[in-house]
């Protein structure tokens, strides 16, 4: 064997030789890759750290600005919702004098307005002016305080107000909704169209202003002086390092960091490199870092500081050569590192090796010892590192098994159904103790023996029938399904039950799962019930069959009365006096009352017998309030109103027309007012419509609220107000049983009442009324 074939059985034999080899090989390939990668990595995270610095300056900055001007436009929503502004706007669209108090005038709203605009003059050093500019005489200034040269705050005359109509940034405001802030760009600031003398730089910020009614008044203005504002800022960010904002618009703010001081160019050249303000101008708004002329500039767009759709750049300018000096000192300590890591990770890779490895060999003869299943393996569970981590997986992977087998012993030992478990052939191989509870056999009496013994003979048969033709075809047929069955108690005695047999293979091996329920009980409650629905329906039959026979025996002797009636009073003639013919027409009123009391029995009876689905047709909204306009008969001092959505509606025409007819006509019967409105509207809810009557009439005591919806009740005398006094209960049992609830709200102080029901929208109905 040649020396080579020799070394590499050496290996191959010895997992400790390997890992050595292995870890030499890694120790000496990574020490080379660290001394190659050493000074790129350095430099590169020298250079992240910089930008990194630069960044955080650029955020400090921007946090800051943004600060400056989130005070500025809360200071616009404060001025803007002040008292003064809505008495200005009562004063002037009520002619001069506040109508709320009755004495303030447009002059004293405008003192106090002034005097507010003057404390936020003295807390805010950086404004110039603060206006009231409102929409009459092409946007006359109504209110306006300035800081003046010598920086006293002063209210301007009548006389110094102007008009701001034809200014771009006035019809800019108008376009605003409440809420919104308008943000000008720097500019010098003018009066009267003029740029004044010595120039000013300002930025202007307006807010509109809306009357209590809705309506637009007018807008708050506040000119900041540019120059101060950025000064203050930048302060804040307390940066050593200049810094450069610019606008879309051209104008440059330069902000010394030594001098705490700064210039603004406005459409003129700033003493910057070009090539500096080409790279701020550049189109990407992205954060950027450019080395130009000797100088580190890193940039940032300021999107929450941005008027409009105007990008706002903001700069960080430094020297470059103050931040390369660290970067070659870090180079030449990683280049003499390198030797030394390459000679010490050699010698750390032998030693360190063979301690490590030594743990996993001895974990493999304990695992080896235990493989017979007698003893749980001699684990080092006490380590603390991956070696312990990966015996102390393995330990509980061995207990979480063997607690897996006592919880699957506890539940199946524990549920309440009986549970078999037999081999292909039918021999029981475990149950359950509910199995020995059910049948009455012991576990060693059914152990062993086949499962025909708890079956009847027929049962038995299929059985064996769909086990044969599983184990031929794999077909489960009913296997695997809760099927009913005769089971055979050990007295021999039959007894119903639910079987579901699964088929189970484990390790190769096929077996049978059967559980039992006995249902015996169930089986006599379900015959019970059967007789019981047997008996309900024969009572319902009877009770149906009742009301109709009723109802027709009654009528006749009532017809009969009322044309005997008729026969009296054209036998009398002209012999008749006054208090026969009150008489006769009050029998006849009773003949009828009687004849409608039966007619809505007969109809409370029906509710509910009905079996299948309503043959009444669907109908729109529009349709059934035209039919039911058609029905009721209205008195003249009365008007009958629909909501818009009752239209749109589509809904089964009956039976929801008898109850929308009867609690219209019952608005109808107790209305007592010299003029009234019955209202009828629905609101489309997802699963139901919600349906309301309400009227303006002398209303229900709540006393009375349940009582109402009974048979036969009334609250006033049937003499004062005609009529049976079914048509509520008739509505009530109605909706009831169509899944619906219906109730009253009124106080019973002649207020009127609301009777509200909810209807369920039927699945045809809703499908057509989304169509239209």
């Amino acid at each position: 064997m040649n020396p080579v074939d020799r070394l590499k059985v050496w290996f191959k034999t010895s997992f400790r030789r390997r890992m050595i080899a292995r870890a030499m090989f890694t120790a000496g390939i990574s020490a080379l890759a660290v001394g190659m990668a050493g000074l790129l990595i350095v430099r590169h995270l020298e250079h992240s750290h910089n930008n990194e610095v630069y960044f955080q300056e650029l955020e400090s900055v921007g946090e800051s600005i943004s600060s400056s001007i989130s005070s500025i436009v809360q200071d616009l929503e404060i001025l803007a919702n002040t008292p003064p502004i809505q008495g200005l706007a009562r004063t002037v669209i009520g002619g001069g004098v506040d109508p709320v108090d009755g004495s303030s005038t447009k002059e004293d709203w405008e003192l106090r307005l002034s005097s507010i605009f003057e404390s936020f003059h003295k807390m805010r050093p950086s404004y110039l002016q603060i206006r009231f500019i409102g929409l009459a005489d092409n946007g006359k200034e109504l209110v306006r305080v300035d800081r003046d040269a010598d920086n006293n705050i002063v209210r301007l005359g009548d006389d110094r107000l102007q008009e701001k109509g034809n200014e771009p940034y006035f019809q800019a405001v108008l376009q605003l909704q409440q809420g919104e802030v308008y943000k000008g760009q720097v500019s010098w600031n003018r009066e009267f169209g003029e740029i004044q003398e010595p120039r000013t730089a300002v930025i202007r910020y307006a807010v509109p202003v809306f009357a209590e009614d809705g309506t637009r008044f007018g807008m708050i203005a506040i000119n900041v002086l540019a120059l101060p504002f950025g000064n203050n800022a930048f302060a804040r960010a307390n940066l050593a390092n200049d810094i450069v904002l610019m606008d879309g618009y051209g104008t440059i703010f330069i902000y010394d960091g030594a001098a705490k001081s700064g210039q603004i160019f406005i459409n003129q050249p700033a003493p910057l490199p070009p090539e500096m303000i080409a790279f701020l101008s550049s189109g990407d708004t992205a954060s950027a870092v450019a080395e130009i002329d000797g100088w580190t500039i890193a940039k940032k767009s300021l999107s929450k500081a941005t008027p409009g759709d105007v990008v706002f750049t903001i700069a960080v300018i430094t020297p470059t050569e103050a931040t390369n000096f660290s970067s070659r000192f870090a180079s030449r300590i990683l280049l003499g590192s390198v030797i030394v890591l390459m000679i010490v990770s050699m010698i750390f890779s032998i030693i360190g090796t063979q301690h490590e490895i030594a743990p996993i060999l001895r974990m493999n003869e304990a695992m080896g010892v235990s493989r017979s299943g007698t003893q749980r393996p001699n684990l080092p569970l006490d380590r603390t590192d991956e070696i312990g981590e990966l015996a102390n997986s393995i330990d509980k992977l061995v207990e979480r098994l063997i607690t897996r087998e006592k919880r699957a012993k506890t539940i199946f030992d524990g549920v309440s159904d009986g549970v078999i478990i037999s081999d292909e052939n039918g021999v029981i191989e475990d149950v359950n103790p509910a199995i020995e509870k059910m049948f009455e056999f012991s576990q060693t009496q059914l152990i062993g023996s086949n499962v025909g013994i708890l079956m009847s003979k027929a049962d038995h048969v299929a059985h064996d029938r769909q086990v044969a033709h599983y184990h031929a075809t794999r077909e489960r047929v009913s296997l695997g399904d809760t099927v009913e069955r005769h089971a055979v108690h050990k007295s021999g005695a039959a007894f119903p039950i639910e079987l579901t047999v699964s088929p189970i293979e484990v390790d190769g091996s096929r077996f049978y799962a059967g559980v039992i329920r006995d249902i015996s009980v169930r089986k006599a409650q379900e015959a019970e019930r059967l007789v019981l629905i047997e008996a309900l329906k024969a009572s319902n039959e009877e009770l149906n069959s009742f009301a109709h026979v009723a109802s027709h025996d009654l009528q006749a002797p009532l017809r009969a009365i009322h044309k005997v009636s008729t026969w009296i009073e054209e036998d009398l003639g002209d012999h008749q006096n006054e208090e026969m013919t009150e008489n006769l027409a009050l029998l006849r009123s009773r003949v009828e009352r009687m004849s409608q009391l039966l007619d809505d029995l007969l109809e409370h009876a029906k509710i509910g017998r009905k079996t299948g689905a309503t043959n009444s047709r669907l109908v729109s909204g529009a349709e059934l309030r035209d039919e039911l306009s058609n029905l009721v008969h209205l008195p003249a001092k009365l008007q009958l109103e629909f909501n818009p959505e009752f239209d749109r509606i589509v809904i089964h025409k009956m039976p929801i027309r008898i109850v929308l007819l009867n609690l219209i006509s019952n608005a109808i019967k107790h209305d007592d007012s010299p003029s009234g409105v019955i209202r009828v509207s629905v609101n489309v809810l997802p699963t139901y419509f919600e349906f309301s009557v309400s009227d303006n009439g002398p209303g229900i005591d709540p006393q009375y609220h349940e009582r109402i919806f009974g048979m036969f009740q009334t609250l006033k005398s049937r003499d004062a107000v005609e009529g049976s006094g079914m048509g509520l209960a008739i509505c009530r049992k109605h909706v009831l049983m169509h899944g619906g609830e219906i109730h009253v709200e009124s106080a019973g102080d002649g207020t009127g009442t609301t009777f509200t029901f909810t209807w369920p929208r039927e699945a045809d109905a809703t499908e057509t009324a989304s169509v239209a």
